[in-house]
């Protein structure tokens, strides 16, 4: 079995934890432009978006 990192963009309300967005991507560079570029697309005065990387070891092969 192969295992490596993987990285999950994801972009939530902190209001009631709800997801908007999620991206995995095998880089924490790739991570940061995928929430940079989509977090605009959530804004909300009231409650605005906050985006989170998350690092998982998975299964590859």
């Amino acid at each position: 079995m192969k295992f490596k990192w993987k990285f999950d963009a994801c972009i939530y309300t902190k209001s009631d934890g709800m997801g908007l967005y999620s991206k995995m991507c095998d880089t924490y560079e790739e991570t940061q432009d995928a929430i940079e570029e989509n977090i605009g697309r959530f804004v909300d005065e009231d409650y605005p978006p906050t985006g989170h990387i998350n690092k998982d070891y998975v299964q590859v092969d």
